[in-house]
Order: structure tokens, then sequence, then C-alpha cells
């Protein structure tokens, strides 16, 4: 499936469809910054209490120095779970 961060991409339906995927779009364009919060706070307070239960697994985690070898294995795939880069120390 293709990702694209901007406003045209391709999707392969077969995928979506052998992987039962629903597509959801949502744009917050057209919605004021106080409309924006206060989705943000409902949403806050919805999943606060089981947040615990919503942390994504991870794999392992890279130093930002090491982005580029965090890529390579994000590319290789074969893994559950999140790669994450940790900012530098001061």
């Amino acid at each position: 499936m293709t990702v694209n961060l901007g406003r045209i991409t391709e999707i392969d339906l077969d995928e979506l469809a052998r992987k039962r995927l629903t597509l959801v779009g949502v744009t917050f364009r057209t919605r004021t910054p106080q409309d924006v919060a206060a989705l943000v706070h409902a949403c806050a307070a919805t999943t606060g209490p089981i947040m615990d239960r919503l942390r994504p697994p991870i794999h392992r985690t890279y130093p930002l120095a090491e982005a580029d070898i965090a890529l390579d294995e994000l590319a290789r795939g074969g893994f559950f779970g999140k790669i994450v880069l940790l900012p530098s120390p001061a």
C-alpha cells in the first residue's frame, strides 16, 4: 500500500479487502482551533482511563545518531512493535 502524506496518493483496494481494512478520511482544515482543542480534550478524557492498554509495543530503541540503522531495520521489517528514536543527550 502506498503511503503519502500529501493530497494525492494511490491505494491498492485489493490489499484493503484482503486485510479487511477500513479507510477513513478526516480533515481538520475546516475546524477552528477551538474545535480542534475541544476534540483533543474529549479524546483524552475518553481514553485517559485506558491509556496504559493503548500503548504500542516497542521493538527497539535507537539513539538519534543511529537513525540510519533504525531506518534500515524498519525497511527490512519482520518484527512486531515500534522502532523508537531517542534524542541525543544534551
